[in-house]
């Protein structure tokens, strides 16, 4: 009897584990819930409908074949990976959700370096303006975009020769970093002198500043937070610390 009663308390908490993936996933689990509400009716072959009905009314199989057919016999040829990866960004498109972005897992891996405080790339921060724009915030001292002549307002248009105008801005991202040693083409029109520039620069591992602090006037202690890191709040907390030490400003607390 322990047993059997052992094996019900399991049955119901697969049950409840499975029904909350799928409402995080957005699948219907419309005859699970009915196997919940009546499960001391139903038997095994009832169980076997219930996996009939969710087959039929989802299935991934038409995406598999379409992908199949399009790797064999497309005049321009594209791996399953690259054919999967757009059917992908096709169905998030659909969301109409500027926030909703899917990435590889280099490209996310990319993403999470930026976070660790080390990164290889060619050191400028950047951001969309108004109009979609891919607009250079501030290039780094001491990194390639510096020595390169990159400047603040410079604005990005083609990366490695691929327009990346409607781009999310995390994928700008990963395409203008890379690997130390390698090079990125990037053609930049520059508002202040009205030309475009052409720019070839060589990647490099530099330190990624998260933060400027200076005593402006009245006293008051200016901190620019401006690139999320690993252990960003105990930099923070030294910056301000740096400021009150200094005599200039009263710290009053946050």
């Amino acid at each position: 009897m322990k047993n059997k009663i052992f094996r019900v308390l399991i049955g119901i908490v697969v049950i409840v584990i499975t029904f909350s993936a799928g409402l995080w996933l957005g699948i219907s689990f419309e005859p699970f819930k009915e196997y919940i509400l009546n499960a001391g009716r139903y038997n095994s072959s009832s169980s076997e409908n219930i996996s009939e009905n969710t087959e039929s009314k989802f299935s991934v199989k038409p995406v598999k074949e379409a992908i199949d057919l399009v790797s064999k016999n497309a005049l321009d040829k594209k791996s399953k990976e690259e054919l999967l990866s757009a059917a992908v960004n096709s169905i998030l498109s659909n969301l109409d959700d500027e926030y909703t972005e899917y990435f590889t897992t280099e490209e996310y891996e990319k993403i999470m370096e930026s976070y660790s405080g080390i990164m290889s790339g060619i050191g400028i921060v950047i951001t969309l303006n108004d109009e979609e724009q891919v607009v250079v915030v501030l290039p780094l001292d001491d990194t390639p975009a510096y020595r390169a002549g990159i400047m603040e307002g410079d604005i990005i248009i083609e990366v490695n020769g691929g327009e990346i105008k409607e781009m999310a801005l995390e994928k700008v991202v990963t395409m203008i970093k890379g690997e130390e040693g390698t090079k990125v083409d990037l053609k930049i029109y520059r508002p202040l002198e009205d030309r475009t520039i052409e720019l070839t620069i060589t990647r490099a591992k530099f330190l990624i500043p998260n933060l400027v602090s200076e005593v402006i006037e009245n006293d008051v202690g200016y901190i620019w937070y401006y690139t999320f890191q690993d252990k960003g709040a105990q930099q923070l907390d030294r910056e301000i610390q740096k400021l009150t030490d200094s005599g200039e400003i009263t710290w009053a607390g946050y």
